[in-house]
């Protein structure tokens, strides 16, 4: 049986132990730390009329978890957002946006940017959260 540490009252194992554990029988908490990955994307919206606006989305979106930057251009009815993909989702932002008064731009163009924003979100996500298996082996379910 490999070595796995244990905490310092030595009564239990210690959270390297139990990820170490997980990891040896296929758990799913096989990510040990959170490593963020941020990404940035703008979006057209409109309603945009004074710099005021510029406030109020800002405000607004940065409050959700994962956001860490905001800016919003009334001149140019965009909001330019980075956040980090582990946590929030661009679905979650554009949802905010439209609720406090701020849809989003509906031509064709703006819409079909979102779909492809959407699909490569997931692509990120999918490949963030993949578990590789031996090359020896099939993959569960295989």
């Amino acid at each position: 049986m490999p070595y796995l540490p244990v905490d310092e009252s030595h009564s239990r194992l210690s959270s390297t132990a139990v990820q170490e554990i997980n990891f040896m029988i296929g758990g799913k908490t096989m990510t040990t730390d959170h490593q963020p990955h941020p990404v940035t994307h703008t979006l057209k919206v409109m309603e945009m009329v004074c710099p005021e606006c510029d406030e109020i989305i800002e405000d607004a979106v940065s409050i959700l978890d994962g956001v860490s930057e905001v800016n919003g251009d009334w001149r140019n009815n965009s909001v330019t957002v980075t956040y980090d993909l582990q946590q929030v989702r661009i679905q979650e932002v554009e949802k905010l946006l439209t609720e406090i008064g701020y849809p989003l731009d509906g031509g064709f163009l703006q819409r079909k940017k979102r779909d492809w924003i959407h699909f490569t979100e997931q692509n990120e996500i999918d490949n963030l959260n993949h578990v590789a298996h031996c090359c020896s082996k099939p993959p569960a379910g295989a």
